[in-house]
Protein backbone atom coordinates (compact mmCIF):
# COMPACT_ATOMS: atom_id res chain seq x y z
CA UNK A 1 0.00 0.00 0.00
CA UNK A 2 1.11 3.34 -0.41
CA UNK A 3 0.18 7.03 0.28
CA UNK A 4 -1.22 9.16 -2.56
CA UNK A 5 1.15 11.17 -4.20
CA UNK A 6 -0.87 14.50 -2.34
CA UNK A 7 0.17 13.08 1.55
CA UNK A 8 3.86 11.84 0.21
CA UNK A 9 6.45 13.23 2.34
CA UNK A 10 8.28 15.44 -0.34
CA UNK A 11 12.30 15.87 0.27
CA UNK A 12 12.70 19.37 0.48
CA UNK A 13 9.41 19.41 2.69
CA UNK A 14 10.66 22.05 5.85
CA UNK A 15 8.56 19.86 8.23
CA UNK A 16 9.00 16.19 7.90
CA UNK A 17 8.29 14.54 10.80
CA UNK A 18 5.08 16.18 11.54
CA UNK A 19 3.84 15.38 8.17
CA UNK A 20 4.78 11.96 8.48
CA UNK A 21 3.36 11.83 12.48
CA UNK A 22 -0.17 12.97 10.92
CA UNK A 23 0.37 10.47 8.44
CA UNK A 24 0.69 7.87 10.92
CA UNK A 25 -1.54 9.34 12.92
CA UNK A 26 -4.44 8.52 10.29
CA UNK A 27 -3.35 4.88 10.00
CA UNK A 28 -3.75 4.21 13.86
CA UNK A 29 -7.01 5.67 13.87
CA UNK A 30 -8.39 3.15 11.86
CA UNK A 31 -5.86 0.23 11.62
CA UNK A 32 -7.00 -3.05 12.64
CA UNK A 33 -10.60 -2.22 11.57
CA UNK A 34 -12.03 -4.97 9.20
CA UNK A 35 -15.02 -4.74 7.27
CA UNK A 36 -16.37 -8.42 6.57
CA UNK A 37 -18.49 -7.71 3.29
CA UNK A 38 -20.48 -10.96 1.92
CA UNK A 39 -21.42 -10.27 -1.57
CA UNK A 40 -24.69 -11.18 -2.52
CA UNK A 41 -26.42 -12.65 -5.96
CA UNK A 42 -26.48 -8.96 -7.75
CA UNK A 43 -21.81 -9.10 -7.33
CA UNK A 44 -21.97 -5.15 -6.64
CA UNK A 45 -21.73 -3.35 -3.42
CA UNK A 46 -21.05 -0.01 -3.00
CA UNK A 47 -19.55 1.62 0.31
CA UNK A 48 -21.12 4.39 1.86
CA UNK A 49 -18.84 7.15 3.79
CA UNK A 50 -19.34 6.02 7.71
CA UNK A 51 -18.00 2.47 6.13
CA UNK A 52 -15.28 4.02 4.24
CA UNK A 53 -13.87 5.99 6.37
CA UNK A 54 -14.52 3.46 9.84
CA UNK A 55 -12.80 1.00 8.33
CA UNK A 56 -9.19 0.31 6.38
CA UNK A 57 -9.49 -3.01 5.43
CA UNK A 58 -12.55 -4.64 3.47
CA UNK A 59 -12.75 -8.30 3.37
CA UNK A 60 -14.73 -9.66 0.42
CA UNK A 61 -16.41 -12.88 0.24
CA UNK A 62 -19.00 -14.79 -1.55
CA UNK A 63 -20.97 -17.16 0.44
CA UNK A 64 -24.25 -14.90 0.25
CA UNK A 65 -24.08 -15.97 -3.36
CA UNK A 66 -21.93 -13.84 -5.68
CA UNK A 67 -21.44 -16.27 -8.75
CA UNK A 68 -19.11 -13.55 -10.92
CA UNK A 69 -17.47 -10.56 -10.99
CA UNK A 70 -17.20 -8.66 -8.19
CA UNK A 71 -17.76 -4.64 -8.27
CA UNK A 72 -17.01 -2.72 -4.90
CA UNK A 73 -17.66 0.65 -5.38
CA UNK A 74 -16.03 3.27 -2.79
CA UNK A 75 -16.64 7.14 -2.18
CA UNK A 76 -14.64 9.03 -4.26
CA UNK A 77 -13.35 11.62 -1.25
CA UNK A 78 -9.97 11.78 -0.05
CA UNK A 79 -8.58 8.39 1.84
CA UNK A 80 -4.65 8.07 3.16
CA UNK A 81 -4.81 3.87 3.13
CA UNK A 82 -7.14 1.57 2.28
CA UNK A 83 -7.33 -2.18 1.37
CA UNK A 84 -9.54 -5.03 -0.03
CA UNK A 85 -8.60 -8.54 0.56
CA UNK A 86 -10.40 -11.07 -1.84
CA UNK A 87 -11.46 -14.13 -0.19
CA UNK A 88 -13.64 -15.43 -2.96
CA UNK A 89 -13.09 -17.68 -5.90
CA UNK A 90 -13.88 -14.44 -8.05
CA UNK A 91 -12.70 -11.82 -9.80
CA UNK A 92 -13.23 -8.37 -7.91
CA UNK A 93 -12.66 -4.79 -9.11
CA UNK A 94 -12.78 -2.14 -6.95
CA UNK A 95 -13.58 1.18 -8.54
CA UNK A 96 -13.80 5.06 -7.46
CA UNK A 97 -17.95 6.31 -7.68
CA UNK A 98 -18.05 8.53 -10.52
CA UNK A 99 -15.21 6.90 -11.78
CA UNK A 100 -15.04 4.45 -15.03
CA UNK A 101 -11.71 2.67 -14.32
CA UNK A 102 -11.53 -0.40 -12.41
CA UNK A 103 -8.28 -2.14 -9.87
CA UNK A 104 -8.68 -5.71 -10.45
CA UNK A 105 -7.94 -7.50 -6.61
CA UNK A 106 -6.84 -11.41 -7.35
CA UNK A 107 -8.49 -14.14 -5.79
CA UNK A 108 -7.41 -15.61 -2.59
Amino acid sequence: MALPTHRKVADNQTNKEGGFNSRLTDWDSINGEVLDLDIDYSNNYTLNNKEFYSHCVFRISDTAGADGDIYITVPSTPRPLFAVVNDTAQKVYVRVSGQTQNRYIQAG
